[in-house]
């Protein structure tokens, strides 16, 4: 008794002395979480501030964050850094009890003296928790300080495309969704808009899609699922930059025409920070019967996470192309690393689904080639030299993995010329097969080297792949040496 009557003084105490109200906020609360990512795939970003609702937490070192907010209520969640655009996730709600994760792109500004408070969007035509069937024609505006850059708008996932609606430089937008190409059930819009100082804003608006069901046979089962894991050691930044000035520099290896979706593989050169890259690709065999295809993903192989509905398209770019066969959803998201991953591909159509296929692969470890022999501005080096480099792995590549390296040596001359091209296997030195000529300056660089191992069976195969060097990147990690041979 003598100690609870200690605790009420202290409290009246504390209250004489600060005016302060004494309660217990019994308000339910959520908990809203998500990884912050240097644009939408690249490397988490760390410290970034994130508030909603009056709460406020920072990312750790991989981008992430967790904060219990109250629950129930309409709010906007705010991400900002320092030199960085604004992101915003407009008109949350995280229900009671409810652990509600994103992932969430954020770019460094354009021009650091222009605005940085992130868009808007308004939405007709729908309405959040609608029954939608269907044709559903949606309308769209971007509302900002600055004009917009890009936006795109998806249905059902987080797959890059296909896409239902995409635009650049302009501040409004309209889709029409074809309902009836998804399941039955929950889904949701997802809209992302970028303006031209890089602050973004995304807004997801939950329906839940009803058409009506008559009578037919589900789809058949998935032939094949192969997947396709990507590891690099420098971050090239899967981002979505236009395509355009790439297809015209590199040619038909990044044609959208050459992929499933208009979109096709956007890839933004421009950023290479110290970091490393991972994503991985997921095909399937493609049947007639279906609308779609459901892609899940687990990393225990048990608990399966929906990441995107990929709908059925048969068109074709040209008359004289072959109609697209597989399905394709890359998977680009920064819970990815160098662990065992499971993805589910199940194909579906108005009556219902066909056998799911499931399939595991763990992405090698990234790394970098260093050179080592002949050194950097080595004079007197002999005329038949044997050239020697080593990995610089994050990591470690697993012993009881059959793990092939494949890398391509280049000696150039001082003219820039080729003296040779060569790739070697499993071994990590060269040796000159004839004489270079002396008192001569060359340079030798490993201008592309990967590791790749490959396990399958009769429904498909997966072959985890990681790289050093790349398309607009080539070369080990501290450039090409240079040397000079011996004077005779």
């Amino acid at each position: 008794m003598r100690k609870l009557l200690a605790l009420a003084l202290v409290l009246l105490i504390v209250f004489a002395l600060t005016g302060c109200d004494i309660f217990f906020d019994t308000r339910p609360k959520g908990t809203i979480a998500g990884y912050v990512t240097d644009g939408r795939g690249g490397p988490g970003i760390e410290g970034a501030t994130v508030k909603g609702l009056g709460f406020d937490t920072t990312t750790d070192e991989e981008g992430y964050f967790e904060m219990e907010v109250w629950a129930n209520y309409t709010f906007d969640l705010v991400i900002e850094k320092e030199d960085r655009g604004q992101t915003r996730v407009q008109d949350v709600i995280v229900e009671k009890g409810e652990f509600l994760e994103y992932e969430l792109p954020n770019r460094k500004n354009f021009n650091p003296e222009w605005p940085d408070a992130a868009p808007k969007i308004e939405v007709e035509g729908v309405s959040r928790g609608e029954e939608v069937s269907g044709d559903l024609e949606i309308e769209f505006e971007v509302e900002g300080d600055r004009p917009t850059y890009v936006y795109y708008l998806n249905f059902g996932g987080l797959q890059r495309g296909p896409r239902e609606a995409f635009d650049i430089d302009v501040d409004e937008g309209s889709a029409v969704i074809d309902t009836t190409k998804h399941p039955n059930g929950d889904s949701y819009i997802r809209i992302l808009a970028y303006d031209d100082n890089e602050n973004a804003v995304m807004k997801f608006i939950p329906v839940v899609v009803d058409n009506e069901v008559g009578d037919g046979d589900p789809p058949g089962d998935l032939a094949w699922l192969d997947l396709y894991s990507m590891t690099m050691g420098r971050n090239v930044g899967y981002f979505s930059d236009q395509l355009e000035i790439l297809v015209e520099e590199y040619g038909k290896d990044l044609d959208p025409d050459y992929y499933e979706t208009p979109e096709g593989h956007m890839i933004d050169l421009t950023q290479i920070p110290d970091d490393s890259t991972l994503f991985i690709e997921v095909m399937w065999s493609r049947i007639p019967e279906a609308d779609g295809y459901s892609v899940y993903r687990s990393f225990d192989g048990e608990t399966f996470e929906h990441i995107g509905n990929i709908t059925q398209y048969t068109d074709v770019s040209e008359e004289d192309q072959d109609p697209i066969i597989v399905g394709l959803y890359n998977d680009f998201s920064p819970q990815l690393g160098i662990k065992e991953t499971y993805y589910k591909v199940v194909p579906y159509n108005a009556f219902g689904e066909g056998e799911p296929l499931v399939r595991a692969i763990t992405p090698l470890a990234p790394y970098n080639v260093v050179l080592e022999t002949p050194e950097h501005e080595a004079t007197d080096v002999e005329l038949m030299p044997t050239f020697t480099w080593d990995l610089d792995i994050k990591g470690e590549f697993e012993e009881d993995r059959d793990i092939i390296e494949l890398h391509l040596i280049r000696l150039f001359d001082a003219t820039d010329w080729i003296v040779v091209e060569d790739v070697v296997q499993d071994e990590r030195e060269y040796s000159l097969p004839f004489e270079l000529d002396p008192n001569t300056v060359y340079s030798w660089d490993i201008a592309i080297s990967q590791a790749y191992h490959t396990e399958g069976d009769a429904e498909g195969y997966s072959q985890a792949l990681s790289i050093s060097g790349h398309i607009g990147q080539p070369g080990s990690i501290i450039g090409e040496f240079m040397f000079t041979t011996v004077t005779e």
